[in-house]
């Protein structure tokens, strides 16, 4: 009995630190957002010319929508690729006769990092395109987007993170995802851009310089690219600023099946990029600048963190079952106490992450669908072979 509860007790400790860790993380960043902004760098005589590139597999439904917005730009120089992927042969009947360069790709195991290789080999131009920008095939942009983003494509920026958010929130798993993606943009690129640190990429509305990106999209292996493309300017040395008040509509996941699939891809991804940054540490602290090797150290050990959703879980289940624990006298008292500590700082990270406009009837009737989207976190833990490296498709529509 007496190795049991010591087990037990090893088995508390190790998660209590484990949970510890991600809480101090996202706490720490969620206040740093809140902190006053530094002004981007603008270079109002730059005139860059873009190759906006929209990789689509079996997107259907809403990539002809993209490619409108995407092609209907107040700006004077710019091109449009889509590379199209187990798309029906009337969708690209229609797509050819856009003003766009279409690829048509036919991978075994497509990946999104497939498309982008196919994208720049054939539809690259060095000499005439200077930055890229990187779409998903359900986008939406504004008909002065280039325009804005122009600005801040000066010499020394060689990635910028748009302001991604949620298109859609007709449902209740569809609002819940779009306020995680802006939890996601406040403690991951706000927060960090507010401390001179290196925003998080999020695999598109990323804006990256076409000639540093031209050699980079050769490395890339994984479905998790924007992690690769992270990890690849941190050892070249550069940061990736967040450009706040340039929005990019993003359509967020109906189902619950959808979100369990996104966050299948999500977490295989997660677990690839610590494996290889740990791999890329000596190459990152041979660099002179304590900066990016803070940078480098920050994302990487981002990968440690436990995903919100498992740690709202852990920490719930951790505060009933220490209160039964100490309630029967298998444990002191201190233990639960220190969960319930733990529970109060995480849901104080999570309200201060979440923008104000955000909180209403509407949010408060989706938190209704947590339950099930967080035993889909769960059960995506489970079926994590094989989604690094594979497409898993997230349907559109609704349910």
């Amino acid at each position: 009995m007496a190795h049991m509860m010591l087990a037990a007790a090893i088995v508390e400790m190790v998660l209590f630190v484990l949970a510890a860790w991600s809480v101090a993380y996202v706490l720490v960043f969620a206040v740093a957002s809140h902190l006053p902004a530094h002004p981007l760098p603008i270079d109002a005589k730059a005139r860059p010319r873009f190759l906006i590139i929209i990789p689509a597999y079996a997107e259907d439904e809403v990539v002809e929508s993209t490619v409108r917005y995407a092609t209907g730009q107040a700006y004077p120089d710019f091109d449009v690729c889509v590379v199209a992927d187990a798309m029906q042969p009337a969708t690209l009947e229609r797509l050819a006769a856009m003003p766009i360069t279409l690829l048509q790709a036919n991978y075994t195991d497509s990946t999104k990092a497939k498309a982008l290789q196919l994208a720049m080999a054939e539809a690259y131009v060095p000499g005439r395109h200077t930055h890229v920008l990187i779409l998903d095939a359900d986008n939406v942009i504004v008909p002065d987007m280039l325009l804005r983003i122009a600005r801040h494509c000066t010499r020394d920026v060689k990635a910028i993170q748009l302001h991604r958010k949620a298109k859609n929130t007709d449902t209740d798993v569809a609002m819940l995802d779009a306020v995680s993606e802006e939890i996601n943009n406040s403690i991951f690129r706000r927060g960090h851009n507010r401390l001179n640190m290196a925003a998080a990429l999020i695999g598109s509305g990323m804006c990256l310089d076409a000639q540093w990106f031209a050699e980079a999209v050769k490395g890339l292996q994984s479905a998790g690219e924007d992690k690769e493309i992270e990890r690849q300017l941190l050892l070249d040395g550069h940061t990736t600023i967040f450009a706040d008040t340039l929005p990019v509509l993003d359509e967020k996941v109906t189902t619950h099946t959808s979100f369990g699939r996104q966050r299948r891809r999500w977490l295989a991804a997660q677990a690839w990029a610590l494996a290889h940054m740990v791999r890329g540490l000596p190459q990152a602290f041979a660099r002179r600048s304590p900066t990016r090797r803070l940078d480098y150290l920050d994302k990487m050990l981002q990968q440690t963190l436990v995903p919100r959703s498992l740690l709202m879980v852990l920490t719930a289940a951790m505060l009933l079952v220490t209160i039964v624990a100490a309630a029967t006298g298998l444990a002191p008292w201190s233990m639960p106490l220190r969960w319930a500590v733990l529970d109060v700082c995480l849901d104080t990270a999570i309200l201060l992450a979440i923008p104000r406009i955000m909180f209403g009837p509407r949010l408060a009737k989706a938190v209704a669908a947590l339950p099930p989207m967080l035993w889909q976190m769960v059960a995506a833990l489970f079926h994590m072979r094989g989604a690094s490296h594979n497409f898993i498709h997230t349907s559109h529509g609704k349910p």
